[in-house]
């Protein structure tokens, strides 16, 4: 009797286990990502070569890399561009020593390539054409981060704008900023470059109000500015895409600008391109739990509902416009999203629309998960021209999320012979494709035009006259 009962609990237990689906992974909060990072690359008394090392002050750079280097010497400026960080707000940054920053930068910035959490890159006082335009592929290639370039130290407005002209992101992963600063208690003559300043700038306001704040207003740590400028030269100079720096009396030196190098007018500001930025780094590392999930209604409902709460907190923290979550951002992840090839090939489809705060237009995010194909990192279709061929209104970009086959369980298939799940690999690598080009398949809600009639919008006030 004993066998028998325990023969027909096997194969009820049997029976229940067929007919049972598979669990599935809770849909999880997204998490905001740190946007506060800085790194810094350049000369210093000591220490190891190429290697980035993570500072919280500038102590600790002291004891790591020395004193500050003379003046004098050329291109000696990372020890004061490092306090200059910290002095303004930043508590977190690495910093990578190399023997001539014009010679040996490939080198420092490969060894920053492999640090995520950065999203601000310097090389102060280092103005090479060559070496802004390799921060600047830096920036483009890796996605996460924006250069913060330094203007020649004796250049007056005309010499920066020429230096503006040759400087080139469609995207928007670098601001010129200008001119330098004279810090407090400082000799005489003395001006450093401006990028670690504003970088720490940067890394204050995202900690007090959100990386959607644009970096302007704000009260640099400084005495004053190596040139003041009149207001037709700061208006001429920030319609060329510079941001400047004035000297505002009872105040000091403030950040007046925050514009890119872009001529897409989507990507003009830097507050725009940073929080975007974020978006994609926080939505990519906060959907990877869906990878291996069955690419069905329930897994779609699961990702529109975690993303519409990321962004729905975004939206009541001033991060988004609009009167009402619809009219600040959509998200949709079903058979309008996602072609028949899409479903076979295993690729799952999120369009989200937000609108940031300027400017008005809505900027569509498009995030693919994809279980079948290999790893590649691709950003932007290109037109005849070379140039990014993108709306006026919205830009597309996409996410590329890649796994390995997902086990027969959540695929659909049937179990091994064996009654086990078997995986095709042990781990699964992540990607990101960024593809523009493509509006989204119809016109959304409160798409708005640009607030100011020119399109420039202010970024400081008074800035606009």
């Amino acid at each position: 009797m004993t066998r028998q009962r325990l023969a027909l609990l096997f194969l009820l237990c049997v029976l229940l286990l067929s007919v049972l689906p598979c669990s599935r992974a809770a849909a999880q909060e997204i998490e905001r990502l740190p946007t506060s990072t800085a790194a810094f690359v350049g000369r210093a008394e000591r220490g190891k070569l190429y290697a980035p090392v993570l500072l919280t002050s500038f102590a600790e750079f002291e004891r790591v890399f020395g004193s500050p280097l003379p003046v004098s010497e050329k291109h000696a400026f990372l020890a004061y561009s490092v306090r200059a960080f910290f002095e303004n707000g930043g508590t977190r940054c690495h910093v990578v020593r190399v023997a001539d920053p014009t010679k040996d930068h490939a080198e420092g910035l490969e060894a920053l390539r492999s640090v995520d959490e950065v999203s601000i890159l310097c090389l102060p006082g280092v103005t090479l054409p060559a070496v802004q335009a390799a921060m600047i592929a830096h920036c483009e290639a890796l996605g996460d981060r924006i250069a913060l370039l330094d203007p020649d130290p004796e250049a007056d407005p005309a010499a920066v704008r020429a230096q503006r002209e040759r400087l080139r992101s469609d995207g928007g992963f670098a601001a010129l900023y200008y001119p330098w600063v004279r810090p407090p208690a400082a000799a005489a003559g003395l001006a450093l470059p401006p990028s670690g300043f504003v970088a720490g700038v940067c890394a204050r306001t995202d900690r007090e109000q959100g990386v959607w704040r644009a970096p302007t207003g704000e009260v640099l740590g400084a005495a004053d500015v190596s040139r003041r400028l009149s207001t037709a030269e700061q208006d001429s100079l920030m319609g060329a895409g510079i941001s400047v720096l004035r000297w505002i009396a009872d105040r000091g030196v403030l950040v007046w600008g925050a514009r890119t190098v872009s001529s897409d007018r989507e990507w003009k500001y830097v507050n725009v391109r940073r929080f975007f930025l974020f978006l994609e780094e926080s939505i990519h590392d906060g959907t990877e739990w869906a990878v291996f999930e069955p690419n069905d209604e329930p897994l779609w409902a699961r990702l529109r509902a975690s993303v519409a709460d990321f962004l729905l907190g975004l939206w009541r923290e001033g991060a988004l416009q609009g009167a009402a979550p619809d009219e600040a951002f959509f998200v949709r992840a079903d058979r309008t999203t996602m072609t028949q090839d899409d479903l076979d090939q295993g690729r799952t489809v999120i369009v989200v629309g937000t609108a940031p705060i300027r400017p008005a237009e809505f900027v569509v995010l498009r995030v693919v998960q994809d279980r079948s194909r290999g790893p590649r990192f691709l950003r932007g279709d290109s037109n005849a021209d070379g140039a990014l061929d993108i709306s006026d209104a919205v830009r597309t970009l996409e996410f590329l999320f890649l796994g390995a086959a997902a086990p027969p369980c959540l695929d659909g298939a049937d179990a091994a012979d064996e009654g086990q799940l078997t995986l095709s690999a042990a781990v699964y690598v992540l990607g990101f494709l960024f593809q523009g080009g493509r509006a989204p398949p119809a016109p959304y809600p409160g798409c708005g035009e640009d607030p100011t009639e020119d399109g420039q919008g202010c970024e400081a006030p008074g800035a606009c006259g």
